[in-house]
């Protein structure tokens, strides 16, 4: 019962610091400015937080929806044409 507790404080305290690694960030944006070779730097670092911090499952299966749907569409469409 102890160690599910401290693994629940470990994931909790995770996510902690990846929020506050991102507000970090985002103040260096702003106090700093986009302007000058600096922004570039920030640019790529919040592209990089998005790319390891948002699962691209979700856009798969988004995808995948649509796709089914639109796959649905046109076989009733070809089927329409052979009648």
């Amino acid at each position: 019962m102890r160690k599910a507790t401290s693994i629940e404080n470990g994931s909790a305290s995770k996510s902690k610091k990846q929020q506050q690694a991102f507000l970090n960030r985002e103040a260096n944006v702003s106090a700093s400015g986009v302007g000058g070779s600096n922004g570039n730097d920030l640019v790529e670092d919040a592209l990089t937080w998005v790319e390891d911090n948002i699962p691209t499952s979700i856009a798969d299966q988004a995808l995948q929806a649509l796709d089914s749907e639109d796959e649905v569409v046109n076989t009733k469409l070809e089927r329409s044409k052979m009648q």
